[in-house]
């Protein structure tokens, strides 16, 4: 016989059920962690940000109001509010990195406490194919990630009663309506994606605001969310120089060790230094992705070619985006 509780039994008291009672005995918590197996998917989350060494020289995000971003995610999942956020950032603001981190963070919590959030990460770009909320699940969690027990029933079930943490990265309208039927009194769902990715000012009324546009009257759309909308702060000079400097030396160690030479500390901060005296270069590092390519650059070229390279780098970069935003 099984025994379930909301609460957990003491040493004493276990031991008192199971072996001389002979029951076995689960927490709530417990039994719901084990109707779908999300052990090897939450490994899965967290491999990514150590693999590409990322937890090495990972800094921080904050918001436009100064905030940390991961203390007000962190906030958010443990408050009572369910309203969905949205983060939407332009390129190379570190809306990845993000997401990889908090994978990381949440998966960690939910494989040591069977009553944390379990996170759940839907790629839209990868699935868009996917017309249904079943079809798209399903070819995320049982082909791509072939979960033990996985069916889309369980799992909603699970979801109204708060047990996932669902970061959805968007790069266009497409599946919404379906992506809305998993929203409940008790659920979170963050959005990530690029502003961008929403055409029209009616796009984002509709996406973000959950409401539509005819004539001159707004209506409400019918099940349809209105999210909270958070807004990335750029680098601060501060953030910019400790991210290129853990990037660097991290890059610098690895390639040390492969070439069995000695670690140059100094050769780094010289050219920390080099970028520092350079006002310009140091307005291009303001988004991460930027400062991760002059850290890339600092480690392979000697001083005085970094500044030309990565300037005509970032021309070349600028160009493109003219032309891709053109051709849209």
């Amino acid at each position: 016989m099984r025994v379930i509780a909301s609460l957990d039994l003491g040493a004493v008291a276990r031991a008192y059920v199971t072996d001389e009672c002979g029951f076995s005995f689960h927490t709530v918590d417990q039994l719901e962690s084990e109707i779908i197996d999300f052990r090897q998917y939450m490994q899965a989350l967290r491999n990514p940000f150590a693999d590409d060494g990322l937890e090495h020289y990972y800094v921080r995000s904050l918001l436009e109001t100064g905030e940390d971003l991961e203390t007000v995610i962190d906030s958010w999942i443990a408050g009572s509010s369910s309203q969905p956020l949205a983060i939407l950032a332009g390129y190379g603001m570190g809306k990845t990195s993000f997401a990889r981190r908090i994978a990381h963070v949440l998966a960690g919590r939910a494989l040591t406490d069977p009553s944390s959030r379990i996170p759940i990460l839907i790629p839209l770009s990868e699935i868009s194919s996917e017309q249904t909320l079943e079809g798209l699940l399903g070819k995320l969690l049982a082909a791509q990630n072939r979960i033990p027990g996985y069916h889309f029933s369980p799992f909603n079930e699970l979801n109204r009663r708060g047990r996932f943490v669902r970061r959805d990265e968007a790069e266009f309208k497409h599946n919404f309506e379906e992506l809305n039927r998993l929203l409940g009194s008790n659920t979170r769902v963050l959005l990530l994606g690029r502003p961008s990715a929403l055409v029209s000012e009616d796009e984002e009324l509709w996406v973000l605001r959950g409401k539509r546009r005819s004539g001159n009257q707004i209506f409400n759309v019918p099940g349809a969310p209105e999210y909270m909308q958070l807004a990335l702060r750029a680098y601060s000079s501060e953030q910019a120089m400790e991210f290129i400097r853990r990037y660097a030396t991290h890059r610098s160690e690895a390639d040390s060790a492969l070439r069995g030479q000695a670690f140059q500390a100094a050769d780094i901060e010289a050219r920390i230094e080099s970028i520092q005296r350079d006002p310009e270069m140091m307005n291009l590092v303001a988004r991460p992705v930027q400062a991760k390519m002059l850290a890339d650059l600092s480690t392979e070229m000697s001083l005085h070619v970094l500044a030309y390279n990565f300037k005509r780098l970032m021309w070349i970069l600028g160009t493109q985006q003219v032309i891709r935003a053109v051709r849209t």
